[in-house]
């Protein structure tokens, strides 16, 4: 088995715990084949841990995690910035 652990860091607890909230569903539900994955949040931090039956297996999750992780944050971003009655860019 190969392994990977991918540990996220955050200004605020709160940013965190949103964050893993939006996270939870997809990495316990996830049916990839192969790959075995799980979450925790400990105060403004959370890890993710990946275990998969090759290389190309745990490759691919910790690319798709990375990505989804990284949308989550920039959607938070634009909501935010929105919310503030700014111009928000996604992506930018």
């Amino acid at each position: 088995m190969h392994s990977a652990r991918i540990e996220l860091e955050f200004e605020s607890e709160e940013e965190a715990r949103l964050m893993y909230r939006a996270l939870k569903p997809e990495i316990e539900s996830r049916p990839a084949g192969g790959v075995e994955a799980s979450i925790t949040l400990s105060g403004n931090k959370i890890l993710i841990y990946i275990e998969a039956e090759n290389i190309s297996k745990l490759r691919a999750a910790v690319n798709s995690y990375g990505r989804l992780a990284a949308l989550i944050y920039d959607v938070g971003v634009f909501v935010e910035e929105v919310q503030d009655g700014g111009s928000a860019t996604p992506g930018g």
